[in-house]
């Protein structure tokens, strides 16, 4: 990215949502079988950490061992041993997941509509619009509100799960053919760009933004300009999401980064992955890399949010193993194209992607002064959802 520090792809924070005590896990026995009941999004270390119990195994239906990342849904087991003896073996509840996928979100009222209501084919505009439930004879679009208070007698509710636009669930691979109807354009920035005219950026098609929280190439530090630029792009409806910009060859520092990383956008209610921006030496161990990068992503993903990874494309090859990120994690890859590389033109529909071995999310194509509100050049980035 040369002077311009630029990486990582927002998320939505896995809200913790659990009946009575949120971001609690609970254990409760019965005659019949024991039930463990959590909180929506948590990973399989989550689970784990706040049991306080070493020596847990966490299983799914098939009972195959789940990775300390994975997400923890409805109908996996918990299982607790001592000296090699099962002493427990509960079942997993997660309230309001009706979907099983461990996280509440709008698919979730999708199952509600089929698998409660008996409606086969989901209401027009329920991945976009709050509706309500109310007395008529019409039913209308369904609110995860009233979903999860009248029809799942949960007391503690999402205010996040109204619209999950925007959430690193949506987020798919851009390498092969793509839908324009679902295709966003964005920005990344940081204090290189100066103060931005955040409604002007909003009115000129830019639709998400990567912003700079800080870094540790030079010791642990804020970008100047985070604050100024998170809270203005939220406030012009930008999808935002953050990066930062990594100084760390061992797994030590890369621990350090994280958490510092976390202090500084713990204020903010970040709706696209906290990207890990990688871009040091090509002469770097690539197992000790990719080491360094699975460290401050677990970090990230145990706190609630969706990590990700920026490199470009020659790095990703040659600096760590690719292949093993790629398949845990969200992937940002930049590749420059010649008509975009410090030119006045923006990329559009119907243009070519660039190739890349793996799978990727968000493809930092070039750099451009074609961003009105911004005074010079800025990283372009596209990225495409599925509704």
């Amino acid at each position: 990215m040369k002077n311009l520090k630029i990486a990582a792809f927002g998320i939505l924070c896995a809200a913790s949502i659990i009946a009575l005590k949120p971001q609690t896990t609970q254990a409760a026995e019965t005659e019949e079988q024991q039930i463990i009941r959590i909180a929506d999004g948590q990973t399989a270390s989550q689970v784990k950490r706040q049991l306080r119990n070493n020596d847990i195994e966490i299983v799914n239906a098939d009972g195959e061992s789940l990775g300390n990342s994975s997400i923890v849904a409805t109908g996996d087991r918990v299982i607790i041993y001592n000296n090699g003896n099962v002493v427990s073996d509960s079942e997993v509840v997660v309230p309001g997941d009706v979907d099983g996928d461990g996280v509440i979100d709008v698919l979730d009222i999708e199952a509600v509509q089929k698998d409660i209501l008996g409606i086969d084919k989901p209401l027009e505009g329920v991945y976009r619009q709050a509706g309500l439930l109310s007395d008529s004879e019409d039913l209308s679009v369904l609110d995860m509100e009233s979903v999860q208070k009248d029809i799942l007698g949960l007391e503690y509710i999402n205010p996040k799960a109204h619209d999950i636009s925007g959430t690193y669930k949506e987020l798919t691979d851009i390498s092969g053919e793509y839908d324009s109807d679902n295709l966003l354009m964005g920005i990344d920035v940081s204090k290189w760009q100066g103060e931005i005219d955040w409604e002007s950026v909003a009115a000129d098609g830019i639709s998400f933004a990567m912003i700079k929280c800080g870094g540790g190439d030079d010791g642990l530090y804020e970008d100047r300009y985070f604050r100024y630029n998170i809270e203005n792009a939220v406030a012009n409806g930008l999808r935002v999401g953050v990066y930062f910009y990594s100084g760390a060859t061992d797994v030590e520092t890369a621990r350090e980064e994280a958490e510092y990383c976390l202090s500084i956008i713990a204020d903010y209610d970040i709706k696209y992955p906290v990207a890990y921006d990688w871009e040091l030496n090509d002469d770097e161990d690539p197992d000790v890399i990719t080491e360094v990068c699975e460290t401050f992503c677990d970090i990230i993903a145990d706190n609630g949010y969706a990590p990700m990874i920026y490199t470009n494309r020659n790095r990703w090859y040659n600096t760590m193993n690719a292949g093993e990120l790629t398949s845990k994690y969200l992937a940002w890859m930049a590749a420059w194209f010649y008509d975009y590389y410090y030119t006045s033109t923006r990329w559009e529909i119907g243009n070519d992607i660039a190739s890349f071995k793996y799978p990727f999310q968000m493809w930092q194509y070039g750099v451009t002064d074609t961003v009105a509100g911004i005074d010079g050049y800025v990283d372009m980035d596209i990225i495409i959802i599925r509704e």
